[in-house]
């Protein structure tokens, strides 16, 4: 996302963190820094010195004190920047698939925003994500949990399983530009630190 970033915003500093090593060094040797490590719970960042904060998958994962990362996301925003994040949704999927892949938690659409606002932050919009493949990624999911399908990493690292992965998202990102998605495996957030013009309730 940061390298994305990085076109959208070129006139903009786009740092990427990571707390762990290994994603850094493969970040690296994707593209120049910078880079910076860094846990979301204590960040080396001075207090509102950024406009814009993206989360993606790192509130969900296992360590992570949600009330202490959300205020210390609160604490380096600028006052009106905003916060984009995504999270694992439904906590009735937690099952092998999450122990693999260290998340602690799936949230709840009303739980997430509790916490967020609970933070200081003003919630601008709050929608599902990941929804055409869910069907089959839920029953599969589900069997594994059930011990009928055993667990197998290489489900996740095909290229095949990418590219259907990439089309799904690009076509959900044309229904988000019109309106939110009604369900999904992740459920994506947007806030403000201090008055939105356009929050909605």
């Amino acid at each position: 996302q940061a390298l994305a970033l990085r076109e959208w915003y070129p006139a903009r500093t786009v740092v990427g963190a990571d707390l762990h090593v290994q994603a850094l060094g493969a970040a690296m040797d994707r593209a120049p820094g910078p880079w910076l490590r860094a846990d979301l719970q204590q960040m080396p960042l001075a207090t509102e010195s950024v406009a814009l904060l993206v989360a993606l998958d790192s509130l969900d994962q296992q360590g992570v004190d949600l009330p202490l990362a959300l205020a210390e996301l609160f604490r380096v925003l600028q006052p009106g920047g905003a916060l984009f994040l995504r999270v694992s949704a439904h906590p009735w999927m937690e099952g092998p698939h999450d122990q693999a892949f260290n998340t602690g938690r799936r949230f709840t659409a009303a739980g997430l925003q509790q916490q967020v606002r609970a933070a200081g932050f003003q919630i601008s919009r709050l929608t599902y994500a990941n929804l055409l493949l869910a069907p089959p990624v839920v029953l599969m999911r589900l069997a594994q949990r059930a011990g009928l399908l055993p667990f197998d990493t290489n489900h996740y690292a095909s290229d095949a399983g990418h590219e259907m992965l990439a089309q799904a998202l690009g076509l959900e990102a044309l229904w988000l530009a019109r309106g939110d998605l009604p369900l999904g495996m992740s459920l994506c957030l947007v806030a403000r630190r201090g008055r939105s013009e356009w929050v909605s309730e």
